[in-house]
């Protein structure tokens, strides 16, 4: 997707408070449709935790989150994400909530505010990690460059023969937040490419070159079946993300039935309830293939979601819907978001 223009960025609170873009969705919905359908992983209980690590796309300040879903029922109909490209196509704007991975400040901090808003959402979980002691190689990653001492980081040797992407460099800079973030941001890029059996000893030489700490953060810690339950009983859906949370383009066939169909049937065994949606682990266009795409339909999953930005319309396909990511309290900012994702469609 190309960048928006700069100027369309700074015009963004004109643009929202004259009420163009507005009433933009407003036309776009009575014609086509449009359901905003927002991606979370975390929302935190404190401004100190969420500077201890998490950043805008890991995690929002509860603070933030409720300005957020506030800004969002001001001009969006609230929806079940199941139901974001089944519903008749007049209407308001509509928007769904959608959680990935199954963080357990999903159901402690994040669940809380929706309930009170009256608004639905879904909770993707990986069925394999649910009431683990399991950690994500994201949160290591982020938690040995955060804490490590290095001000450089070699990366001869780091992935493997052949997986290195164009322009890998030879080395990091680590001699600052900004400088880590960087390296955090495209080493993970990098290693969500891998198949999973490749990710392991990347992270394992990560953590002798870095000779960080990786201890584990509340922000860490995932649900468990009780909590899980607990969202069901409220009236939130719980989503499948996998078993394993494998790059599920890099996978045998075999596997990639237990991690979609078999992902499935461990949620709806341990809640009860049908699971409807299925989110896609990491979620490019990389990460979903037609092979991928079949097996969510195989599975009998109703709509499955993306990391890609934009917004759902009535032309979308089921399997490859996209979402967006709201990164800031403001209403302006808010919108923008809103509109970018609206013009990164067909």
């Amino acid at each position: 997707m190309k960048a928006a223009p700069r100027w369309r960025k700074l015009l963004s609170p004109l643009a929202y408070h004259s009420g163009a873009w507005v009433q933009r969705w407003q036309a776009q919905a009575g014609d086509e449709g449009l359901t905003a359908v927002l991606c979370y992983h975390r929302v935190v209980d404190s401004p100190e935790r969420r500077k201890a690590g998490l950043t805008v796309d890991e995690g929002v300040t509860v603070a933030t989150f409720e300005a957020q879903m506030r800004f969002m029922l001001r001009h969006f109909e609230p929806v079940l994400p199941s139901q974001a490209a089944a519903l008749s196509l007049a209407g308001r704007p509509r928007f769904a909530v959608t959680f990935d991975d199954g963080y357990a400040d999903n159901a402690g901090v994040a669940a809380p505010v929706l309930t009170r808003l009256g608004i639905p959402a879904a909770f993707y979980v990986v069925s394999a990690c649910v009431g683990t002691q399991r950690r994500f190689w994201w949160d290591r990653l982020a938690a040995m460059l955060r804490s490590t001492q290095r001000t450089e980081l070699p990366l001869a040797g780091l992935l493997p023969a052949g997986e290195e992407p164009p322009a890998w460099p030879a080395a990091f800079d680590l001699r600052d937040d900004v400088a880590k973030r960087v390296a955090t941001d495209r080493i993970g890029a990098a290693v969500r490419g891998l198949a999973p059996g490749q990710i392991g000893p990347v992270i394992e030489r990560l953590a002798e070159l870095l000779d960080a700490d990786d201890q584990a953060p509340p922000a860490d810690q995932l649900m468990d079946w009780s909590q899980v339950r607990q969202l069901v009983s409220a009236g939130f859906e719980i989503g499948a993300h996998s078993a394993d949370h494998f790059n599920l383009a890099r996978i045998s066939e075999l596997e990639l039935e237990r991690q979609v169909a078999g992902a499935k049937a461990r949620i709806e065994a341990e809640t009860g309830t049908p699971v409807r949606s299925f989110a896609y682990p990491y979620g490019g266009p990389a990460h979903v293939t037609s092979a991928v795409q079949e097996a969510v339909r195989r599975a009998g999953f109703e709509c499955a979601f993306t990391a890609v930005n934009g917004v759902v319309t009535g032309a979308d396909e089921l399997t490859s819907l996209p979402r967006l990511a709201l990164n800031w309290p403001h209403a302006f900012a808010c919108a923008y978001n809103v509109e970018t994702a609206r013009r990164a469609g067909p």
